[in-house]
């Protein structure tokens, strides 16, 4: 950011004028700690970000916070399979694949 921008937000900030996106404002569906499991051939790194994910990952099992909807779900584990690798399972409070949903989720994976 240029330093006049910079100097806009802080008197923003400074007045109590809220300078986050209208999108942040807007109420979002209840997040859930999801939890995949890869085949074990595949260790990925402590961290992995994918599409804006952060995964935690240890050994073959790693976990992120996902949006509370089928759809945000699958597309998750769609877009990990394909960066990470084979999806064996995907859990949560109210998100778990079937064996169908896995087949989708695994289509492309790398």
């Amino acid at each position: 950011m240029s330093k006049p921008r910079h100097m806009m937000i802080a008197l923003l900030i400074a007045a109590g004028v809220s300078v986050t996106p209208a999108a942040a404002a807007e109420p979002r569906s209840t997040d859930v700690e999801v939890t995949v499991t890869l085949e074990w051939a595949y260790r990925p790194r402590p961290r992995v970000a994918v599409d804006g994910i952060l995964w935690l990952c240890q050994g073959n099992r790693c976990s992120a916070r996902l949006a509370d909807t089928p759809a945000a779900v699958e597309r998750a584990c769609y877009r990990f399979a394909s960066r990470v690798g084979r999806v064996l399972s995907l859990e949560g409070l109210s998100a778990a694949l079937d064996e169908e949903a896995l087949a989708r989720c695994n289509r492309n994976r790398r």
